[in-house]
């Protein structure tokens, strides 16, 4: 059966060249394509020459749900493999995923992602990266939390898009992505929801490992704005009835998180004065904490605003 690789991609060309690149080599002794969707309304997506079957199109929305959709749309295969552009795979990836779908045919695959070696070892000698490691944003292992088994293969509630395989048919029957989202994230919580109303499975492979190569998101700046849009997705994921995603402020925080939300140019000050040494981390990382909690609180309630509007 062919096998469809769907990567939605937006304003990170260099990464997702490296992506692409990977996916070449990744898919070389099989049959399968690849389908490019530029999710962008500001910059043009390149394709370089490949003996492997590959299509570019535009998205005349906006957003990965969307484009995920229109992916699917214009794809061949009876295999899909939903992946993230900032994600680097190889051929070993592709075999572990192909003989578990030997074995579970209806199900959606996750395989787990870490961040690549070269990019934890540069991260470690900032406070941020130190932040990011001691608090589990560089593995899907942390991540998961207590869904997390040590065993081959488990079952987990929400499967995440970023290297996500499963069969056409499940994908339709499931219904495809919800388009209703603005951003990234939570479309896949929707998603999953639906997949378990109809007994689908979805399953987490552990002993194959992808590459998280998020190089352009490892700033704190650009690392905010991103907690930011995902919290307003969340916001609308409650709006639309999923209850589970419901934030709860109390009126305390509330107020709180809108005093420092005038601060956070002063945050940002100070975080970057301080001296980036392991003893200062205490100090750094409680900034980090309070301007993180700060930028979910803003685009949560930026999501709910726009979600009770209906305006994406």
């Amino acid at each position: 059966m062919k096998l469809s690789v769907i990567i939605p991609t937006k304003d990170r060309s260099e990464v997702f060249e490296l992506t692409f690149h990977h996916a070449i080599k990744a898919l070389e002794s099989i049959d399968a394509e690849i389908v490019v969707v530029n999710d962008s309304k500001i910059n043009e997506v390149h394709i370089p020459k490949t003996h492997i079957d590959v299509s570019l199109i535009n998205n005349p929305k906006s957003g990965v749900a969307s484009a995920r959709n229109l992916g699917v749309s214009i794809a061949k295969g009876e295999l899909l493999l939903f992946l993230d552009d900032d994600i680097l795979i190889n051929a070993d990836n592709i075999k572990a995923m192909l003989i578990i779908h030997q074995k579970h045919q209806t199900a959606a695959v996750n395989l787990l992602w870490t961040y690549p070696p070269q990019l934890i070892n540069q991260i470690r000698h900032s406070s941020f990266g130190r932040f990011l490691i001691k608090h589990g944003f560089t593995t899907m292992k942390d991540g998961l939390g207590s869904e997390w088994r040590n065993t081959e293969l488990f079952e987990t509630d929400v499967a995440a898009s970023f290297f996500l395989f499963m069969h056409r048919d499940t994908f339709h029957q499931v219904g495809g992505y919800n388009e209703q989202f603005p951003h990234a994230g939570y479309e896949d919580f929707d998603f999953s929801r639906r997949m378990k109303e109809q007994g689908i499975a979805r399953l987490v492979y552990t002993k194959s490992i992808v590459f998280h190569n998020e190089i352009d998101r490892v700033q704190i700046k650009n690392w905010l704005v991103r907690e930011q849009k995902g919290a307003e997705t969340r916001a609308w994921g409650a709006v639309l009835g999923n209850t589970e995603l419901e934030l709860p402020t109390s009126s305390i925080r509330g107020i709180t998180y809108r005093l420092l939300r005038n601060l956070k140019p002063l945050m940002f000050s100070l975080q970057r004065i301080l001296p980036n040494s392991q003893l200062m981390d205490v100090f750094n990382h409680r900034i980090i904490h309070l301007l993180l909690g700060t930028s979910i609180f803003q685009g949560y309630q930026i999501g709910l605003k726009d979600a009770r509007k209906g305006k994406p």
